[in-house]
């Protein structure tokens, strides 16, 4: 049986979140009907997103396209693996399949990113909207440390809207994973990030590799 661990998103953030991800390489895995517990991958790419669904480009021709076939989708970025469980709906040839717009996502980190020395600040909005000013010390594609006067609890989620200079400003959904007290009594913030869209996962390796080459 397919199986897959999902986080549960609304219709509107996931259909962004597809949005983002056009053009990247990606796959369905399926069960082949004729042999039971057999399980074939299709490699393609995602081509067009609409409200009830997608549609997907195939790198070899399906044979005997079915409809109603249960597929996990998944959608390969440079840091992130996204998958999708859905369903075919239909195909116009062979190689051009329907999929139904997934109602769930899981995304799997596929490596590690640099961890760069930085200085920049960042609003930080928690659960009730109360916003505080933070200050960046070192960030990554993954996450960032931000130094506060005010302590959150590990867990919060929250959103990051970091203040680049020279830049636009880049606002971003995390999680504290720690906080430590530094010397002077302020609060050293480490958070994850979560649900990065495509541009915002290009957009911080893009910035994390310019002070990697300059380091």
């Amino acid at each position: 049986m397919l199986t897959l661990e999902s986080d549960r998103s609304d219709a509107s953030s996931l259909l962004d979140q597809l949005k983002s991800l056009l053009g990247l390489p990606a796959r369905i895995w399926m069960e082949e009907p004729s042999v039971p517990a057999q399980i074939i991958k299709l490699p393609g790419m995602v081509q067009r997103v609409f409200p009830a669904g997608l549609a997907m480009e195939l790198l070899f021709p399906m044979t005997h396209p079915r409809s109603e076939v249960p597929v996990i989708l998944e959608i390969m970025s440079r840091s992130a693996l996204y998958q999708f469980r859905t369903v075919i709906q239909g195909s116009d040839s062979p190689q051009r399949i329907h999929l139904r717009l997934p109602t769930e996502m899981h995304v799997i980190q596929r490596r590690r990113s640099p961890r760069v020395t930085v200085s920049m600040e960042a609003l930080v909005t928690k659960a009730d909207e109360e916003t505080l000013v933070g200050q960046v010390m070192n960030i990554s594609a993954n996450g960032a440390a931000i130094m506060m006067a005010e302590a959150i609890p590990v867990g919060t989620v929250i959103r990051v809207a970091l203040q680049v200079p020279g830049d636009a400003e880049i606002d971003l959904q995390a999680r504290v994973v720690r906080c430590t007290l530094s010397p002077n009594g302020a609060c050293i913030t480490g958070v994850s990030f979560l649900n990065l869209t495509g541009k915002q996962e290009e957009w911080l390796h893009q910035y994390v590799s310019r002070f990697a080459e300059v380091g």
